[in-house]
């Protein structure tokens, strides 16, 4: 079975991991910068960490033998209301 992971947090598992999981049939994953975000608040160093997920996370996933997207999230925390949306309730205070 071939499959794409939509949301995997490949930044915390080791090549083993990754490897096996590659072998398991994925072909491709997103993995996203969201945990990552968490009270990195200036400019500079979210560029920085971007540019590290762009740079060494697809690589890495190239070498092991998948495809890695990476998607730039916002963590709710960041909002002034710290709320969460919920695709039925839309926006809702926490």
């Amino acid at each position: 079975m071939r499959y794409i992971d939509p949301h995997l947090h490949t930044v915390l598992l080791d090549d083993g991991v990754m490897m096996k999981i590659a072998l398991s049939g994925m072909e491709a994953c997103v993995t996203p910068m969201l945990h990552s975000l968490n009270g990195i608040s200036e400019a500079d160093a979210v560029l920085r960490l971007w540019e590290r997920f762009l740079e060494f996370e697809v690589k890495r996933g190239g070498s092991i033998g998948y495809e890695t997207f990476v998607s730039l999230s916002v963590p709710s925390t960041a909002s002034p209301t710290r709320g969460s949306r919920s695709a039925s309730s839309g926006f809702r205070s926490s």
